[in-house]
C-alpha cells in the first residue's frame, strides 16, 4: 500500500455525513518475519500536529504555571487512594531528571504498567525553566506511543 492509496481513502471517508462523535480510523500493520519473543517494538512517534490536548502534570522542584505541578514535598501524600486517583485524572506525566529516582520510588508502581511513566524518549526534563517545559508539553502532545501486543503470563 502506498501514501496515495492511504490519502485516497482517508478522503474517502471523510466524505460521509457528519457524526455526533469524534470518529477514529485505526491503522493496523501486519509485519511479516517477525517474532514477538526475540524482536520488540516499542516506539514514540512525534506526528506533525496533536491529536488533542493531553492532561498532563509535572513533578518538579519548584511550581509551574505552564503546567499542573506536583513538587517532591507533596509526594508523601500520593498513596492508596490518592495515586490511582491521580494517575485516573491525567493522560501523561513529565518529570524532571533530577526527580526521576524519587518518582520511580514513589509513582512508578502505578504508573509504569498504566504506560504512563516519564520516561528519557518522551517527558524528561534536564532543565526547569519555562522554555523547556513548553516544549516538552508540546513534544508530550504530538507524540504516540507505539508497542507491540504482548500477551500476558497469566493468559497461558
Amino acid at each position: 500500500m502506498n501514501k496515495e492509496s492511504i490519502l485516497k481513502a482517508l478522503q474517502e471517508l471523510r466524505k460521509g455525513k457528519e457524526r455526533k462523535f469524534k470518529q477514529t480510523v485505526d491503522l493496523i500493520i501486519n509485519l511479516k518475519n517477525f517474532d514477538l519473543k526475540r524482536d520488540n517494538v516499542n516506539l514514540v512517534i512525534d506526528l506533525p500536529h496533536k491529536i488533542k490536548d493531553k492532561k498532563i502534570a509535572a513533578f518538579l522542584t519548584k511550581e509551574s504555571e505552564l503546567v499542573n505541578t506536583i513538587i517532591k514535598a507533596e509526594f508523601d501524600k500520593y498513596k492508596g487512594k490518592e495515586l490511582k486517583k491521580l494517575v485516573d485524572n491525567y493522560d501523561a506525566f513529565i518529570s524532571f531528571a533530577g526527580l526521576m529516582p524519587a518518582v520511580a520510588t514513589t509513582f512508578g508502581k502505578i504508573l509504569g504498567p498504566t504506560g504512563k511513566m516519564p520516561s528519557p524518549k518522551l517527558g524528561m526534563l534536564m532543565k526547569e525553566d519555562d522554555k523547556t517545559i513548553k516544549e516538552t508539553l508540546e513534544k508530550v502532545n504530538r507524540s504516540i506511543k507505539i508497542k507491540s501486543k504482548e500477551k500476558r503470563k497469566d493468559m497461558l
